[in-house]
């Protein structure tokens, strides 16, 4: 019972590590008024928390693997302090405060990617810690979800068709609105702290479940091991470059739909319920395969579909988003675009974000006997680098093809060139493997 309980606080403060992450980008023309900055101003908030893990994961992992309780603690300060920056930066409406809270919010989120794996290796059996992994990686997703959302709470002022921008009074009223709403969300992020130290103890890192694995497998490898293992980088390749697309496009949708588009011109309140259909369908997926998915022989097939649903309805959502087309569809079916758009993207979700905790769990069984900790930080290392990179280059003109290009290639190097040693194995052996 224990372990269940240090995992649900361990997803509560994920997930409120990304509704911090998803502040500023579902309304980004009220936030750059707020903040004194523009649009780019804005992005660099969401790029700029992605930047921040790549420094901050050698640490994290190297700490969760030889003193776990006080690296999570780091972890979960470093999540209240930017909570608080963020609040403070709305307050004084001060762009450079809320860039420190992202470089905080990203410190923090280096030490919750290199835990997915690791969490489940130090807490639970081996035929639990798919599940749990999954468990862990859509707990962050949830948190993107609701933080999608933050229009409903804020109700962002209508844009001055003359000026371009908020009038000042209702300007003022939606800044209030969203300082309250970061006051308790800085709250809540504290909260984690106290609720850490009563479920766990400086002692997790050496429970009966990793001597278990110890003294199974012998000493665990060394991460240089992983040098020499192709196969396990040529996955990491293809799990990376989705998660990256599945970082970006929460990112950006709002900047391309409203922005980017001269007809129809959409809104904030209209890209959250599209912003959220990708992000709600991903948990779903997510939990649904990290729960039935529990035979390793079965995982390529998993993925392989689910590669393949993310390239395909990437396609359609970047040809929908051509100018031209959304125009005609505009001009004819004025209500049909936005409809097909939000299931397009449901279903970009699905594939591109339901995969993650069934591709970690995939990563880590091939980098064995390296620890977890070291696989799964290095695979969602990569995820913060492309996604920071992706998220950068995807401007008016590439809009959702980049991304699409991405998944296409992800697709290819998966069905064509990558192995899948647990295919050929009886369900005994390749159980073996990931423990």
């Amino acid at each position: 019972m224990r372990r269940w309980l240090v995992l649900a606080v361990f997803g509560f403060n994920t997930a409120l590590n990304a509704v911090a992450s998803m502040n500023f980008s579902p309304m980004t023309s009220v936030s750059a008024q707020l903040l004194s900055t523009d649009i780019a101003g804005v992005d660099w908030l969401y790029s700029g928390m992605l930047l921040s893990v790549l420094p901050a994961t050698i640490p994290a992992a190297y700490g969760l693997v030889h003193a776990p309780f006080f690296t999570s603690i780091c972890g979960i300060v470093f999540n209240a302090l930017a909570a608080w920056l963020r609040f403070a930066a709305m307050a004084s409406g001060s762009f450079t405060l809320a860039l420190l809270s992202s470089v905080s919010l990203g410190f923090a989120a280096a030490v919750i990617i290199c835990s997915y794996t690791s969490l489940a290796e130090r807490n639970f059996p081996p035929k639990e810690r798919s599940m749990a992994t999954s468990i862990a990686v859509q707990c962050n997703y949830i948190g993107w979800a609701l933080g999608s959302l933050i229009p409903l709470i804020v109700r962002p002022c209508d844009v001055n068709e003359v000026t371009g921008v908020c009038d000042a009074a209702p300007l003022a009223d939606t800044g209030e609105r969203y300082k309250n709403a970061l006051l308790v969300q800085a709250i809540a992020m504290t909260l984690a702290l106290p609720l850490f130290v009563l479920t766990s103890s400086p002692k997790d890192g050496a429970t009966e479940v990793a001597h278990a694995d110890v003294a199974a497998d012998g000493e665990r490898g060394s991460p240089l091991l992983l040098a020499r293992n192709g196969q396990f980088w040529l996955h990491t390749l293809c799990y990376s470059l989705l998660g990256g697309v599945s970082f970006t496009i929460p990112g950006i949708q709002d900047s391309i739909f409203s922005g980017c588009l001269s007809s129809p011109k959409w809104n904030s309140s209209q890209t959250m319920w599209t912003d959220f259909s990708f992000i709600t369908c991903g948990v779903v997926t997510g939990l649904v395969v990290g729960y039935k998915a529990k035979d390793p022989r079965h995982h390529h097939v998993v993925l392989r579909v689910l590669f393949g649903l993310t390239a395909l309805s990437l396609t359609a959502i970047a040809i929908f988003a051509t100018p031209s087309v959304a125009a005609f569809m505009h001009d004819h079916a004025p209500n049909s675009l936005y409809s097909i758009l939000i299931v397009l993207m449901g279903v970009a979700g699905a594939g591109s974000l339901g995969f993650i905790g069934l591709g970690l769990h995939s990563a880590a069984s091939l980098a064995q006997p390296v620890s977890e900790a070291y696989s799964g930080g290095l695979v969602e290392w990569l995820v913060q680098a492309w996604g920071a990179l992706l998220t950068q280059i995807s401007d008016c003109n590439l809009s959702f093809w980049g991304c699409t290009g991405v998944a296409w290639v992800v697709l290819f190097l998966f069905c064509a060139i990558a192995r899948h040693p647990h295919a050929a194995l009886p369900s005994e052996h390749s159980e073996a493997l990931l423990r």
